[in-house]
C-alpha cells in the first residue's frame, strides 16, 4: 500500500470561504456574551466579554484612521496582555493591515529584545507602525522607535466612535508569522487572511467538541496566536506563559477555580506536569476536566499516559484525548478525534510514536523514501504535504524579499519523518535528528523514549541532539546538584543510549533546570541546546568510568590482557578496559556482544557459557567464564542447574512465578544474546530462564523431535519451578516447541498461566517438504557446512511438528508487518480455543526485537507483569 492520505473534500457549509474579516464578524455576533478571562503571572483573572472586546478594537480602528495609518500598511503589535493583542489584532483585521504579533513576557529574554527585534522587523518589513502600551513604550529606545513609520501609545480608550465595517471587501494582507524554519535560521512567514480563514475554520471544528470553557497558556505570538484568535468557547482562559513556567501546579490550580473543561498542550509541557504532580500528589477539584489536546511537537506516549494515570484519580470521568500534527507552513494537517487515551494507543502504548490521525478537510500528506519515491505503508521517511488553502505564501528574510517555499511537483517537505498505516500519520522525529548506526536510521525521539525510564531523570528536560550522523549530545537534568548523583545519572544515561542505539554518545551534557532552554511555547530548545554545546556554554559531564579491580596493565596474567585486548578491539576504545567496566558503559549493543563471543571462542579455543554476559557483563566477568582448570585448558564454568543444562539466566528478578523463554532462530548464544536487548527492557519482575536449542549431531541426526525436545526442556523447567502455574514464551520457529511444552504440561496435570507465542511461524507439511528438499544448502551457504549441518535436523524437527487445540490462556504477539512464511497467527489462532488475546508489536519480523527492542520488551514485560501467580 502507497503512503499517502487524503482528507475529505473542503465543505465550509457555504458557497465559498468568508474573508477573515466577515468569519470576524460572524463570531462576534454569534458569542457576544462570552468571556475571555486572562490570568496573569501571579494567577490574578481579568475577564472581558466578546461585545468588550470588540468595542476596545473599535476604539483602536479609530486611532489608527486619526493616525493616517493606510490600509495594507503593517503594523507590529506588541502587547503584554493577552486580551490587548486580540483586540489590538481584531482592530488590525478590520482596518486591512499586515499584523506581525510580538508577546511580551518577563521571563522570556528573547521578547524582552527591543533593540534587536526591531531591528530585524526592520529590515524585513521596511517601515512598519508599531502599536502597544504607554508602559512598554518607554522601554523602547529612542534609536528602537526611530526605525517605525510612527508608535501609536494605546490604552483602548481613546476615540469613541462607530466605523463602517465591509465585510466583504477583498483582503490582501497577511499575518507575519516568526519561525525558526528547518534550517534553524529566523524567518517571517507570509500567511494571507484569506490562508487564515481555513486555519480558523477546521481550528473551530477540531477543539470545540461540546465544550464550554477551555484553556490554553501557550505565548501569544507566532503560529500559536492563531489559536485563540476567534472566540470559540463561552470562556477562554488565557493563560500568561510565565504563569506555567514559575510553577507548574498553577496550571490546575486554575482549571479547579474556572471549572475549565478542555485544554491544549505540547508533550514537554506535560512532562513538567507530570513531574510536579510526582513531587506534590496533591489535588485541587478537577471534576470539570473532560479532556486533553496534544500537538505542537512529536507526543511522546510514556508521558501522556503518566499524566492521564496522575490526573484520573481526580477527574470525574476517564479524560478523553485527541492528537493533532501541523506546522507553520501548513496548518493542521492530521488530527485524531476525541477519545479515551487506551483507544489512541492501543497497541502503540509502548512505542514512541502515536498515530496521529487522518488528514483534515482540503490536505493531501504523504512519506517518500530518500529518493524522493512514496515509500510503502510503515516504512519511516520525510513527511510531505500537499495542500489547496491554507499554505502560506512564502518566507520574508533580513532583505525583506519573499522567498517561495519549495516544492516538488506541488509537493512541500515539512522537515518531519514519519509513517502511514491504517490510514493514520505518524511522526517519528525531525529529518535532521537521526542517527545513521551501521545503515540504520534511528529517530532521537526514540532515544529519548529509553532515557525517560532511568529513575531520577527529568522527563521535561531531556534531549538528544545529533552532532554528525553517527554521533549524538545527550541533554538532561536531575534535580539534585551533587557531582555524585549528576555522575551517576549520566553513566546510566550513555548505557541506556548506547543500548538503545548500538552507538555511544559522543558526549552527556547536565544542565540545571532553570537553565534548560526552553522555545516560546515552552518545548525544549534543540537549536539552543547544540548551539549551547558547540559554544562551550553546556559542559559535558566527564564520566568517571568505574575502574575498581585496578586498570589492566602488564603487571596482570598474560591471558587476561589478551582478553582485555578483544574488548578493546571489538568496542573500539583507546585503551584497555578496567576489570569492572560494564560493556554497555563503554558503547556495547548486541550486536557486539555476538561479536565478542565468537571472538573469545576462537581466540581461546572453547564454547563460551552465555550467562555471563547477563549476569556481569565486564571484563572480571569474562575472565571468569573462561578460567583454567587444573590442566591448564579452558572449560565453560559449571551451569546453575547441571552441566548438559541448556538453561542460560537471562534475568534475575524476585519471587514470582518465572517466564520461560524459548528464542527462535538456531537458539544458539547469538539468538540469546539478541533476546538480551529484549528482556532488559522490562518493566516486569520476574526471573527470566532462556534456552539453548539442541542442535543435531551432523546432517543425518534423526534423533530429534518436537515432542522429545519438549521433554527435556520441562525436566529443566521443573528444577527451577516444581509447581505451575507455569509461563511459557516461544519465538518464530521456537513457537512449536513452546507450544508443546504447555500441551505436556497440562497432560501432566499442571496448570498454565499463559502461553505467549512471539510472532510465531506455523508448521506446515508443503513447508517441511520444501525445506526437507533445500534447507540444507541454503543453511549451508549461509552459515557453512558444519553449522548447517547441526542446525538442519533441528529445524527440520520443528517443520515436523503438528500442534493440535490448546485449551489454555494465550497471548498472540504479531508483528505489524509479518507477512509470507512467517505470518503464521492465523492458523495458530484456529488452534486456541482458550482466552485469547492479541498484541501487534512494532516493525518487521527481522526489526520487531533488534530495532524494536524497547518498544517489544516494554510490551512482552506488561503482558507477563499481567499475569497473576495464582
Amino acid at each position: 500500500m502507497r503512503s499517502e492520505l487524503t482528507g475529505a473534500p473542503w465543505d465550509c457549509g457555504r458557497e465559498s470561504l468568508p474573508s477573515l474579516g466577515q468569519l470576524l464578524a460572524e463570531k462576534i455576533n454569534e458569542y457576544p456574551l462570552s468571556q475571555f478571562v486572562e490570568i496573569d503571572a501571579g494567577e490574578h483573572p481579568r475577564t472581558i466579554t466578546v461585545k468588550e472586546q470588540w468595542e476596545r478594537a473599535q476604539s483602536l480602528r479609530a486611532e489608527l484612521e486619526s493616525c493616517e495609518v493606510e490600509q495594507g500598511a503593517s503594523l507590529i503589535l506588541c502587547f503584554e496582555s493577552n486580551v490587548d493583542l486580540i483586540a489590538a489584532t481584531w482592530a488590525a483585521i478590520a482596518h486591512r493591515c499586515n499584523i506581525y504579533l510580538w508577546h511580551v513576557q518577563r521571563g522570556n529574554s528573547r521578547s524582552l529584545d527591543f533593540p534587536q527585534r526591531s531591528e530585524y522587523l526592520h529590515n524585513c518589513l521596511g517601515p512598519c507602525w508599531l502599536v502597544t502600551t504607554p508602559a512598554i513604550t518607554l522601554k523602547f529606545s529612542a534609536e528602537s522607535k526611530s526605525l517605525y513609520s510612527g508608535v501609536i501609545s494605546t490604552t483602548f480608550t481613546g476615540i469613541d466612535r462607530q466605523l463602517d465595517w465591509k465585510p466583504n471587501d477583498v483582503e490582501t494582507t497577511s499575518f507575519y508569522l516568526q519561525t525558526s524554519g528547518t534550517a534553524g535560521n529566523p524567518k517571517l512567514a507570509a500567511l494571507s487572511f484569506q490562508a487564515t480563514v481555513e486555519r480558523q475554520i477546521n481550528l473551530a471544528r477540531n477543539r470545540k467538541g461540546g465544550f464550554e470553557v477551555g484553556l490554553t497558556y501557550l505565548p501569544f505570538d507566532n503560529i500559536s496566536a492563531l489559536v485563540n484568535l476567534l472566540p470559540i468557547y463561552q470562556v477562554s482562559v488565557l493563560v500568561h506563559p510565565e504563569c506555567f513556567s514559575a510553577d507548574p501546579a498553577s496550571l490546575l490550580r486554575i482549571v479547579s477555580r474556572h471549572r475549565v473543561e478542555t485544554m491544549v498542550m505540547s508533550s514537554t509541557q506535560a512532562a513538567r506536569l507530570v513531574e510536579c504532580l510526582e513531587r506534590d500528589g496533591s489535588l485541587m477539584d478537577l471534576t470539570s476536566l473532560k479532556a486533553l489536546r496534544y500537538g505542537l511537537e512529536p507526543i511522546v506516549p510514556t508521558v501522556i499516559k503518566r499524566l492521564n494515570e496522575l490526573l484520573d484519580p481526580w477527574t470525574a470521568l476517564p479524560l478523553l484525548t485527541a492528537f493533532g500534527y501541523g506546522m507553520t507552513e501548513t496548518g493542521l494537517l492530521s488530527v485524531t478525534q476525541l477519545t479515551t487515551l487506551d483507544t489512541l494507543l492501543g497497541t502503540k502504548r509502548t512505542s514512541p510514536y502515536v498515530s496521529l490521525g487522518g488528514c483534515v478537510s482540503g490536505k493531501a500528506l504523504r512519506v517518500v523514501d530518500e529518493h524522493g519515491r512514496v515509500a510503502p505503508q510503515s516504512e519511516i521517511g520525510l513527511i510531505q504535504a500537499k495542500l489547496e488553502m491554507g499554505m502560506i505564501d512564502g518566507f520574508l528574510d533580513e532583505r525583506g524579499i519573499l522567498q517561495p517555499l519549495d516544492s516538488v511537483d506541488g509537493w512541500i517537505s515539512t522537515g518531519d519523518l514519519g509513517f502511514i498505516q491504517d490510514g493514520a500519520l505518524s511522526v517519528t522525529g525531525r529529518e535532521k535528528e537521526i542517527l545513521i548506526v551501521r545503515g540504520r536510521n534511528i529517530p532521537l525521539l526514540g532515544v529519548e523514549e529509553a532515557l525517560r525510564k532511568i529513575p531520577g531523570i527529568r522527563s521535561d528536560y531531556l534531549a538528544a541532539s545529533a552532532i554528525e550522523s553517527d554521533s549524538m549530545v545527550i541533554y538532561f537534568s536531575i534535580d539534585s546538584s551533587s557531582k555524585e548523583a549528576i555522575q551517576r545519572a549520566a553513566r546510566e544515561v550513555s548505557r541506556e543510549a548506547s543500548i538503545y542505539a548500538g552507538v555511544q554518545p559522543e558526549c552527556i551534557v547536565h544542565i540545571d533546570p532553570a537553565s534548560f532552554p526552553l522555545t516560546n511555547t515552552g518545548k525544549v530548545s534543540r537549536r539552543d541546546l547544540l548551539a549551547g554545546f558547540r559554544s562551550g556554554t553546556f559542559v559535558p559531564v566527564p564520566l568517571e568510568r568505574n575502574s575498581s579491580g585496578l586498570p589492566i596493565d602488564d603487571s596482570f596474567d598474560y591471558d587476561l590482557r589478551k582478553l582485555a585486548e578483544i574488548w578493546k578491539d571489538c568496542l573500539n576504545l583507546d585503551g584497555l578496559p578496567g576489570m569492572d567496566m560494564n560493556f554497555y558503559d563503554l558503547g556495547g549493543d548486541s550486536v557486539k556482544a555476538a561479536s565478542l563471543l565468537q571472538t573469545l571462542s576462537v581466540s581461546f579455543q572453547t564454547q563460551v557459557d552465555t550467562s555471563w554476559f547477563f549476569e556481569n557483563p565486564t571484563v572480571r566477568g569474562s575472565f571468569e567464564a573462561l578460567r583454567r582448570s587444573d590442566s591448564g585448558e579452558y572449560e565453560e564454568p559449571p551451569k546453575p542447574f547441571g552441566e548438559n543444562s541448556p538453561v542460560v539466566v537471562m534475568r534475575q528478578g524476585s519471587e514470582r512465578i518465572p517466564l520461560f523463554l524459548i528464542p527462535g532462530g538456531m537458539g544458539t548464544k547469538n539468538e540469546l544474546l539478541v533476546f538480551s536487548d529484549l528482556v532488559r527492557h522490562f518493566e516486569s519482575d520476574r526471573n527470566v530462564y532462556g534456552f539453548e536449542a539442541p542442535l543435531g549431531k551432523s546432517r543425518g541426526d534423526k534423533t530429534l523431535s518436537v515432542k522429545q525436545i519438549a521433554g527435556d526442556y520441562i525436566t529443566e523447567i521443573k528444577r527451577i519451578q516444581p509447581l505451575g502455574p507455569y509461563v511459557v514464551c516461544g519465538e518464530c520457529i521456537a513457537a512449536a516447541v513452546a507450544y508443546e511444552v504447555v500441551q505436556q504440561l497440562i497432560d501432566s496435570g499442571e496448570r498454565i498461566a499463559q502461553l505467549i507465542l512471539l510472532d510465531p511461524f506455523f508448521p506446515t507439511r508443503k513447508y517441511f517438504s520444501h525445506f526437507r528438499e533445500t534447507g540444507y544448502e541454503r543453511l549451508k551457504k549461509v552459515h557453512g557446512a558444519d553449522l548447517a549441518s547441526r542446525v538442519y535436523p533441528y529445524y527440520l524437527a520443528l517443520f515436523h511438528y503438528q500442534p493440535s487445540n490448546f485449551e489454555g490462556d494465550t497471548t498472540l504477539m504479531v508483528a505489524e508487518t509479518s507477512s509470507g512464511g512467517i505470518g503464521g497467527a492465523k492458523n495458530w489462532q484456529e488452534l486456541i480455543s482458550g482466552k485469547l488475546q492479541i498484541k501487534h508489536i512494532p516493525g518487521d519480523h527481522d526489526s520487531y526485537i533488534r530495532e524494536h527492542a524497547l518498544e517489544t520488551g516494554q510490551l512482552l514485560g506488561s503482558v507477563i507483569d499481567d499475569i497473576t501467580d495464582r
